[in-house]
């Protein structure tokens, strides 16, 4: 059985609550920052699901510099694609077909 990034995340922020405050950055909410730049849509996808469970935890300086550009980049992606449905790898990537297109 494997295990991905996405369906893991959620599980660390509720094993985080178990984390004393002192180490819940180190612990918990570095990781997930590091994990939020993985350009994977559903890593991204599950980290901001679980968002409301640590938001409070983040400061002004962290949403700015570490997780704001990600979020950016991804609206960049898909406004310039509007035909894009998944932006998962290259290879795997749909496409919307134009009407009248075979």
């Amino acid at each position: 059985m494997s295990v991905s990034g996405p369906s893991i995340i959620p599980l660390v922020i509720q094993l985080g609550t178990y984390v004393s405050s002192d180490e819940y950055k180190s612990l918990v909410l570095e990781p997930v920052i590091k994990i939020f730049a993985n350009p994977d849509r559903g890593t991204r996808m599950a980290i901001l699901e679980v968002l409301p469970e640590f938001a409070d935890k983040l400061d002004k300086q962290i949403v700015s510099e570490k997780i704001w550009p990600h979020l950016v980049s991804i609206v960049d992606q898909y406004n310039s694609n509007p035909n894009l449905i998944d932006d998962g790898p290259p290879a795997n990537r749909v496409y919307r077909r134009s009407p009248g297109y075979p």
